[in-house]
């Protein structure tokens, strides 16, 4: 099944990435539900779903960003009620204003500082309630958008959002008997140790899950992506490990680790 094009472009996103767990042979038919803890875009998720046709699971979708959950819960009801098509033609013809109004890399530089948003608004008005819904909740989401709308959606990207529950958790509280269960596959993908991560509206240290995380490795269905670090490597050196190159723009390649319990 085809990749339809995402609604969003987001930080970390690990649709193509993914593609990188084929090697781990993982028998999908044991399972009848995938936990993103880290949910992200789920590009994990979309890619057994699309990429791979697994359309039999359904999928637990956390977030610590509460407009994020909150935008997904909103999509998926439009899509529940079948209001969804509507919705994306007018979402369409109201970013294409925004983008005549103010060509794309202009505004990626304006919404790259937070504070003059609102001075933004107050310059261009647009009568489409979505689109200032994602401007007041996150910039990060509308410069993405923009990007995105140039190109006409195709709408079966919706199909997973069905089988999805979005929830607004921080990973340490979701209930164990979830997280354990046989029929369960964990899919991990915390922000990564010395890196950048001031892209995500929400910080995370990742020491206050290594506990929880090690746990999920040695005794639950789990596999974790992080960038190779020599410390987590032999913090986790009796943990199942697979090393592979992930490409950065069109040159630069960094060593990526599979972690799992598979």
């Amino acid at each position: 099944m085809p990749a339809p094009q995402f609604i969003l472009n987001y930080t970390g996103g690990k649709y193509n990435e993914s593609k990188h767990t084929d090697v781990l042979n993982i028998d999908y038919s044991k399972y009848d539900t995938v936990v993103e803890p880290f949910g992200g875009s789920f590009g994990f998720s979309r890619y057994l779903y699309y990429k791979l046709g697994h359309t039999h699971l359904n999928f637990q979708i956390y977030d610590v960003n509460q407009n994020l959950i909150d935008f997904y819960n909103h999509l998926k009801q439009m899509i529940i009620e079948d209001t969804h098509e509507a919705f994306f033609e007018e979402y369409r013809k109201e970013v294409k204003k925004l983008h005549e109004a103010c060509p794309y890399n202009h505004l990626k530089k304006i919404l790259l500082n937070s504070k003059k948003l609102g001075q933004y608004m107050k310059t261009y008005e647009h009568s489409d309630v979505f689109i200032k819904w994602l401007i007041r909740h996150n910039h990060v989401f509308i410069s993405s958008m923009i990007r995105n709308a140039t190109y006409k959606h195709n709408a079966g990207f919706t199909e997973i959002f069905k089988q999805c529950d979005f929830i607004c958790v921080k990973c340490e509280d979701i209930p164990p008997e979830i997280l354990y269960d046989e029929k369960t596959l964990i899919y991990l993908d915390p922000p990564y140790l010395v890196t950048d991560n001031s892209a995500y509206d929400t910080q995370f240290n990742l020491n206050d899950v290594f506990e929880m995380i090690e746990q999920l490795l040695t005794h639950a269905n789990c596999l974790m992506v992080h960038q190779y670090n020599f410390l987590l490597c032999r913090a986790f050196k009796d943990i199942k490990q697979y090393t592979y190159k992930k490409t950065y723009g069109s040159s630069k390649r960094v060593d990526h680790i599979i972690f799992h319990h598979l």
